[in-house]
């Protein structure tokens, strides 16, 4: 149930926040930070400015999340 809320809210997000948070979370440890830094770079952020739009997209997603289920 919670998988399908995720699905249904990330189709919700705009193109571009749904690639930015898609891409924040991919991979694992090392390859992670690495493609934060070239995402980072390649919007013209900082990491920091990165996290923080991430973290605010995520509680966003949570919300959405928590409500869908509520719903379901």
């Amino acid at each position: 149930r919670s998988l399908d809320c995720l699905g249904r809210c990330l189709n919700i997000l705009k193109p571009e926040d749904k690639h930015l948070i898609v891409e924040y979370y991919r991979d694992a440890k090392r390859q992670r930070i690495d493609r934060r830094r070239e995402l980072a770079r390649q919007l013209g952020i900082s990491m920091n400015a990165l996290g923080i739009r991430a973290w605010r997209l995520r509680a966003n997603l949570e919300r959405c999340v928590g409500a869908c289920r509520k719903r379901l």
